[in-house]
């Protein structure tokens, strides 16, 4: 195999022969690259000078070469390109040329992990029910035309005042806190002015004394009773039921105040305690804050109703409400915290 120039044709004219039928193959991939051109025109000629020998001979334009490859196809014999033809250096960049891009301004620095200030601690709920009571509102049940329940012993209506009123005197200069009565007589204010007494007076808490009496003649002891959640609403769908409004806000509250002011009347009044009760009251509808209402005792049962009727037993049951008061108010049950 070899390859020479012919003397008797131009200078763009290259005379390249090959061995074996891969010069076909190479002559005609040169044919096709001349009709790709512009304006370029390709002749392509052959002929077998000897066996095993072929010769081609293309006019190649300027802009495409020609390649002659061995008789496996895997080599380059000759390429023929124009004497002007040169390839192009690719563009060189001076790295000591390169320069970093101007910072962005208006972007906020980073500050390491490290260095940025500890989180502040969580604020922590009060240890006790009742903690942050300044104002209390005692509410003295029924009065005037209204008795409340009766018996021979003693009205409701006067049992009521008169707890309320021994409530108060044990509380003054003892609390820290402001006490206000929603009655100081044998009045009958309506549940809208003592509610509205209680919201003027920016209340914290609610009690409201009443008596109780039962179907049961053996029915005796306190109970109180607190705003009942909204969740325990019977009959409305859960996705229907309106928010929980007035008291009922506080239902969690008034049971935890309620649960001291039960321990602290079972010590000083030895009575049953007969717990704490979800109930609906109207009071619980007028007012938003803790509100509880308390039966002191059963007018019903006969042992019961006489004590009631007692001075004596009416200090200890405003006793019982002036401890558990402080004790709440202050923010640490006595004997052991919160029940």
């Amino acid at each position: 195999m070899f390859t020479r120039n012919c003397p008797s044709m131009k200078p763009a004219r290259r005379i390249l022969l090959a061995a074996g039928m891969g010069l076909i193959l190479a002559a005609t991939s040169a044919a096709r690259a001349s009709e790709a051109g512009e304006a370029g025109r390709a002749s392509l000629s052959l002929s077998q000078l000897s066996h095993g020998v072929l010769r081609a001979s293309t006019d190649a334009r300027p802009a495409f070469p020609d390649a002659v490859f061995d008789g496996d196809g895997r080599r380059v014999l000759v390429a023929a390109a124009p004497d002007d033809a040169r390839l192009q250096e690719p563009e060189t960049v001076d790295m000591e040329d390169l320069t970093l891009p101007a910072p962005r301004t208006g972007v906020p620095e980073e500050v390491p992990l490290e260095e940025l200030p500890p989180l502040p601690p969580a604020p922590k709920a009060p240890a006790e029910p009742g903690a942050g009571i300044n104002t209390i509102v005692i509410d003295a049940g029924h009065g005037g035309s209204d008795p409340g329940c009766t018996n021979p012993a003693i009205l409701e209506k006067d049992f009521t005042l008169a707890v309320a009123r021994h409530t108060v005197r044990l509380l003054e200069g003892s609390f820290g806190g402001r006490v206000v009565l929603t009655r100081t007589q044998d009045a009958n204010p309506t549940l809208d002015v003592r509610a509205r007494l209680a919201k003027a007076q920016k209340a914290d808490l609610l009690i409201s004394i009443h008596a109780g009496a039962s179907i049961s003649p053996s029915s005796q002891g306190f109970e109180l009773f607190v705003p009942p959640p909204a969740h325990l609403d019977t009959g409305i769908d859960a996705s229907t039921r309106p928010k929980a409004s007035g008291a009922r806000r506080y239902a969690a509250q008034s049971a935890e105040i309620a649960g001291v002011l039960a321990r602290e009347l079972a010590n000083a009044t030895g009575a049953i305690n007969r717990g704490v009760r979800a109930a609906p009251c109207r009071i619980f509808d007028a007012v938003s804050f803790p509100c509880i209402v308390i039966e002191a005792g059963s007018l019903t049962n006969y042992a019961e109703a006489p004590k009631l009727a007692d001075e004596s037993y009416q200090l200890k049951i405003a006793q019982g409400l002036a401890d558990g008061i402080r004790a709440c108010a202050a923010g640490a049950a006595r004997d052991g915290g919160a029940p």
